[in-house]
């Protein structure tokens, strides 16, 4: 049984066909700096900066670039072990040479001062590539729509006061809103 289901799950993805592009082919197709909100967009840039800031890769997983986030978040997770290993042997270090009162062979600085920058640098490229993977992600979005033709309907409740002969007068419909 166990044989047979692998057989189908492993037909399934041999066979199976996505047509989608990877995110380092769409970065070559755009160019940011030319990027327009768009009213129908997915991803919003700022949200996805905004996630990053608090937790590095999180804006990529946001705009459905897991790997890509989780790159991110493995590498600060990295650089706060190091961080943490080297504040670790410092404070060993620290209560070592006590007695001695010679604080010249501290351990462990070197390794919490390459830890924090590697924490801020990622933390930094982090939220500016969260910010261009959602830029990048939304023009193709765009593009793909525009190519399609597809055309978006959006049904939505009217009510406005009006007054007529000093009556206030309250209509109630239903408006119609199409995008090409």
């Amino acid at each position: 049984m166990k044989r047979l289901l692998f057989l189908i799950i492993f037909g399934i993805t041999l066979f199976s066909t996505v047509q989608a592009q990877t995110y380092s082919e769409k970065a070559n197709m755009y160019d940011t700096h030319q990027y327009r909100s768009g009213y129908n967009d997915p991803y919003d840039p700022t949200l996805a900066g905004v996630a990053s800031f608090f937790i590095p890769g999180l804006g990529q997983m946001i705009c459905d670039e897991s790997s890509r986030g989780l790159a991110f978040l493995g590498g600060y997770v990295g650089c706060f072990a190091l961080t943490c290993y080297g504040f670790a042997e410092m404070y060993t270090s620290i209560w070592e040479n006590m007695d001695s009162g010679s604080f010249f062979t501290l351990k462990g600085g070197e390794k919490m001062a390459i830890g924090t920058a590697g924490m801020l640098g990622i933390s930094l490229w982090s939220i500016i590539d969260a910010v261009h993977v959602a830029k990048v992600n939304n023009m193709y979005f765009q593009d793909h729509n525009k190519r399609t033709g597809s055309i978006n309907l959006e049904i939505a409740p009217y009510t406005e006061s009006i007054l007529m002969c000093n009556q206030s007068i309250t209509p109630v419909g239903l408006t119609l809103r199409a995008s090409f």
